[in-house]
């Protein structure tokens, strides 16, 4: 037995072992985007949902829109005077205080839009 060469724990020479090298390398480059544009103009049907002291009307609407396969829910609300009411019983937006439009939708894209929940539990974990 030489003297120089450690033994292992099972008298193994340790020279005569092989000599294996492992490397490993793994990255990953990912881009990506989602770009919408959006121009609509609709007229949206609103019901009274309160009349108030002063006879200003509280109003709220729906209204939904497929295009491509993405349906789009449009929710308005809003007061409006009484007198700027015509006679055709419309009102224009711009004559609505207080108003709220939400967009709402659901299809491939708006999909896209929201993060799954791997991705919310691992921003929880790692803010930045």
């Amino acid at each position: 037995m030489v003297a120089d060469r450690p033994q292992g724990a099972l008298g193994i020479n340790a020279g005569k072992l092989p000599n294996w090298s492992v490397d490993s390398q793994n990255w990953t480059k990912n881009t990506g985007s989602t770009k919408r544009s959006s121009n609509l103009q609709t007229t949206i049907t609103c019901f009274v949902t309160k009349v108030l002291e002063n006879d200003n009307l509280e109003v709220r609407g729906e209204k939904r829109i497929t295009v491509n396969r993405e349906d789009s829910t449009i929710v308005l609300t809003g007061t409006v005077r009484a007198k700027d009411v015509t006679p055709a019983n419309t009102v224009q937006s711009a004559q609505m205080a207080g108003t709220t439009l939400e967009l709402k939708g659901r299809g491939p894209l708006w999909n896209n839009q929201r993060r799954g929940l791997i991705t919310k539990v691992l921003d929880w974990f790692s803010p930045f």
